[in-house]
Order: C-alpha cells, then structure tokens, then sequence
C-alpha cells in the first residue's frame, strides 16, 4: 500500500522542468502523473497543454479531460487539487492532496516538488476545486 511518507520521500525535491516527466524535473502535472502510477493508474497526459494557454480563457484540464475526473466538495488523500491563477481565473496548477492540511506540487516558483499547506489563505483564494479519479472514487466506494 501506497503511503503519503513514501510519497513525499519519493518526490521531494525534484527540480521543476516544464513539460518533465521524468525524476530529472518534473512540471505539476507531471508530479500528478507518477504518483498516480504509484498508485496503479495510467492518466492522460495534457499532450497539448501550451503555455499560450494561460493567455487564453480555455481550461484545457476541464474542458478536455472532466469525464475520467469527479468534482468532490472534501478532498480526501490522492485527490487531485486544481488551482486558477488568479489574473486570468484558468486553471494553471495542481496538486495532489495529503493529509493534515497538505498538498505535494512541483512549482515553478520554488523550483521543485514541495509541501504546501492547502488551506493556507493564498492557495485557498486560488483553488479551483478537488477531483478524484473515477476509478478510484469506485475503487473507494467499495473499501
């Protein structure tokens, strides 16, 4: 079984790398991707994602992918975190929740994979909402 230690042992520290998929450097997304193969599930990639996105009003996450994704109201451990930046309100972040009041993202910011608290006030004002997998919402639902 997969825990939150080894998750945060495992990724910690990573560098950024826009569009990494790999322990090289990984982007936010890219973090989302190898923890959820941690966790036995294959997720698609945003094969298109552009950074002329941001520029734009698209959500490219919701707008593309919402069918494999189910919006949930409290977010329980390995849910998925979604953040707007907020001077165009898109989704430009993720993040995978922990527990405690904690979320693993790789920023760009602090150039790496990092802790955050979820509820402090900053990404608070900045979240979009929590998903779960549907998959694992089944896979959840029968345990």
């Amino acid at each position: 079984m997969i825990t939150e230690e080894f998750i945060v042992n495992k990724y910690l520290g990573i560098p950024f790398k826009h569009r990494g998929r790999n322990f090289s450097g990984l982007d936010c997304y890219g973090l989302v991707i190898k923890i959820y193969e941690d966790l036995g599930y294959k997720i698609f990639d945003l094969e298109s994602y552009d950074e002329a996105l941001l520029k734009s009003d698209a959500n490219y996450f919701i707008d593309n992918y919402h069918k494999e994704w189910v919006r949930i109201e409290k977010p329980k451990i390995f849910d998925v975190v979604l953040f707007r930046n907020n001077s165009c309100s898109i989704v430009t972040h993720c993040g995978v929740v922990l527990k405690e009041d904690k979320f693993i993202h790789c920023s760009r910011k602090t150039k790496g994979v990092i802790v955050s608290r979820l509820f402090s006030n900053a990404w608070v004002k900045a979240t979009e909402g929590f998903y779960t997998l549907r998959a694992l919402r089944r896979l959840k639902a029968r345990q």
